[in-house]
This record gives C-alpha cells, structure tokens and sequence, in this order.
C-alpha cells in the first residue's frame, strides 16, 4: 500500500512539475504576443503622426510660401509670414536633415527665410536682397559639404 502511495506521489509531483513548465511557456508566449502587437500598435501610431506632421508641414508651406507669392500685396503679409515663415523653417530644417533626398533644397529655404527675416521691412526687394540670398545660400552649401565629409571620415 506504501509502495501505491509514492508511486502516486511521484506520479502527481511530476505532472505538476509539467503542468507548470506548460504555463511558464504559455505566460511567455502570450506575454510575448502582447508585447508584439503593443510594438505593432505603436509603430502604427508612429506611422499617422508622421503623416499628420507631413500633412501639417505641407499646409504651412503652402500658407507660407505660395499664397504670399501668388497675391499682388505680398509685403502686407508682415505679421503673419514671419510667423508662418518661423514654423515652416523648423518643420523643413527637421525634414531636411532627416531626408538626404530634399537635402540639396535646404540652402535655398534657409536663405529665403533669412533674407525676409532681414529684409522683410522693405517694399521692395534690393540688391542687398539678392545678395544675401546669394551668400548665405553658398555658405550653407559650404557648411553642409563640411558636415558630408566630416560625416564621411568618421563613418569610414
């Protein structure tokens, strides 16, 4: 009788020893598809800001650039362009560098901005207008050369 009640005690201490193996893997396996599709949930969340900001940069760029351009009373845009200009500047700097495909367009766009962050107070556009535009477009060019190879020689 002894020898039927510790085989039956070895009997359950095993199947419990398997029934918890089994639930330490099936807690690691939910856990780890609860951490997948939180991951997946995330990285979809990511996925719509990043199109509500390009959407965003997209309607101050077309607030700040091409309306002002297209109407005949471009300087009376004072108040609102350096506003819209300020904003803009940050989304594209930000795009910019992020995107090395639209990088060959930053000197033009910072250089506008700060020509009209100067010389947005005459009526008239100058030469001193378009030298600006000229010298910060080249010097920024410059810097972001420096910048590619000082990345280049580090990286290899």
């Amino acid at each position: 009788m002894s020898f039927l009640l510790l085989n039956a005690g070895h009997f359950f201490s095993s199947s419990s020893k398997s029934s918890s193996s089994s639930s330490f893997f099936f807690f690691f396996f939910f856990f780890f598809l609860l951490l997948l599709l939180l991951l997946l949930f995330l990285l979809f969340l990511l996925l719509i800001l990043l199109l509500l900001l390009f959407i965003l940069l997209f309607l101050l760029l077309f607030i700040s650039i091409i309306i002002p351009f297209s109407s005949s009373h471009y300087y009376y845009y004072y108040y609102y362009y350096y506003y819209y200009y300020s904003l803009s500047f940050f989304f594209f700097f930000f795009f910019f560098c992020a995107s090395f495909y639209f990088l060959p367009l930053l000197p033009n766009y910072i250089s506008s901005c700060l020509s009209h962050f100067t010389f947005g107070l005459h009526l008239f556009p100058s030469i001193f207008h378009y030298l600006f535009l000229l010298i910060t477009k080249y010097l920024i060019l410059m810097l972001l050369s420096f910048l590619r190879s000082l990345f280049r020689s580090f990286c290899l």
